[in-house]
């Protein structure tokens, strides 16, 4: 019997943790997820990166694949050359970055429009749930979580599709 795959996500933030958690015990069971970052005082892309490929050291045999999970929250491009880098030395790395912030995916999971600022993402989520908060997460289903990759690739703003539809691709291996 084949071991069940093993996924290091660097995240910026709780509210990323959060949503994976919550998947890993309804969508994708079958997956084990292992976090990295969230230290609310180190959150910028070189220090999820930094983090990542430390437990990447610790347990690489273990690992079917790490992600850095990333904002733009108004940095500039160049603060990304590392982690795109990084992503493209080893075909099990990948890179999701969202404009301007991971909540336009979790907002992606019930509408279908793409908010320019946080302030903006923030506020159409809170129409959809409204006693929403950070760090929290709502619960999405199987459904809505495809909804949001549909509707994520229809617009450039987030690539957090890219590391569902590789999760969805492993949930169905084991």
């Amino acid at each position: 019997m084949a071991l069940p795959p093993v996924f290091l996500l660097g995240c910026e933030g709780k509210t990323e943790i959060n949503y994976f958690k919550t998947l890993s015990q309804t969508l994708f069971r079958t997956i084990t997820f292992k976090f990295s970052g969230a230290n609310n005082d180190k959150s910028d892309p070189p220090s999820v990166l930094k983090a990542l490929k430390k437990e990447i050291s610790k347990s690489k045999k273990d690992i079917t694949g790490a992600w850095a999970i990333i904002d733009t929250d108004n940095r500039k491009p160049e603060e990304f050359n590392t982690l795109e880098r990084w992503s493209q030395t080893n075909p099990t790395y990948g890179l999701a970055i969202s404009k301007p912030c991971f909540e336009l995916w979790l907002l992606l999971h019930v509408d279908d429009k793409f908010p320019q600022t946080k302030t903006a993402v923030i506020t159409a989520l809170q129409k959809h749930f409204p006693d929403w908060k950070k760090p929290l997460c709502p619960t999405f289903t199987e459904e809505r979580v495809k909804q949001a990759v549909v509707q994520a690739k229809r617009n450039d703003q987030t690539t957090v599709y890219k590391l569902i539809e590789i999760l969805l691709e492993n949930r169905s291996l084991n």
